[in-house]
């Protein structure tokens, strides 16, 4: 991975000299523990505003089958597409949690509620079909997405954030660092910073979307993020 830097070391290096900068004592409030977990946070929020590690997954379609549980590498989604009984393949209209309950509970009693998947619902890591598939399908289901970043657990590691947007990940982890202190002054000038990295970030990566529009061939739709709380959109 030659174009990704910097080492984790260097990451190190800098917030630990932020941290102690603005210290009135010496004494050691982080340890390199809680230093990776923030290093890894901040890299999968960075990672999936980018989508910069992108993956897909294909799955059978199983007659009567409505939900499918997605590969735990998965960190958000950005589309998914079925395919038909005839093999003809359609976007999937992602729906949340509560928009899928009403569409799910106040449907028609009358109406047959199988057939070919026409809406989906992300939650608790799988992927919910309606209405539920009558027929089987090799690779029916196909989904895009980003993938979770592998975990950097050693200094000697190189973070996958591309060297323009270290300064994120490095305003990232001191705020984490200076919420475990309480210090929430100090916690709150970093979060800004993140944000506002991460704005930049966004900025730049629109730039460079819009210039190769023209290049691409499908309509992403979500994203659909793994979260504290879940999936959401």
């Amino acid at each position: 991975m030659a174009n990704w830097s910097p080492s984790t070391a260097t990451i190190f290096r800098e917030v630990e000299s932020m941290l102690q900068a603005e210290q009135v004592t010496s004494t050691t409030f982080w340890t390199k523990t809680d230093f990776f977990r923030w290093v890894n946070m901040g890299s999968e929020r960075i990672a999936d505003l980018l989508g910069c590690k992108r993956t897909g997954w294909k799955r059978d379609i199983v007659s009567g089958t409505a939900k499918y549980t997605l590969p735990s590498e998965f960190l958000s989604v950005t589309g998914v597409w079925v395919y038909d009984s005839s093999g003809n393949k359609a976007p999937l209209i992602l729906l949340d949690w509560a928009e899928f309950q009403e569409l799910v509970v106040d449907a028609d009693p009358d109406v047959d509620e199988t057939g070919t998947p026409e809406y989906g619902v992300i939650y608790n890591d799988a992927i919910t079909l309606y209405p539920t598939p009558d027929y089987d399908y090799t690779n029916g289901l196909h989904v895009r997405g980003t993938r979770r970043l592998d975990e950097l657990s050693s200094t000697t590691n190189t973070s996958e954030v591309k060297p323009q947007w270290t300064e994120a990940l490095m305003n990232y982890t001191t705020w984490r660092a200076w919420l475990k202190k309480q210090e929430y002054e100090r916690a709150e000038v970093f979060e800004r910073l993140f944000k506002e990295n991460l704005v930049q970030i966004e900025r730049s990566l629109f730039k460079q979307n819009a210039s190769r529009a023209h290049r691409l061939k499908d309509v992403e739709y979500g994203p659909y993020s793994r979260g504290l709380t879940g999936w959401k959109r």
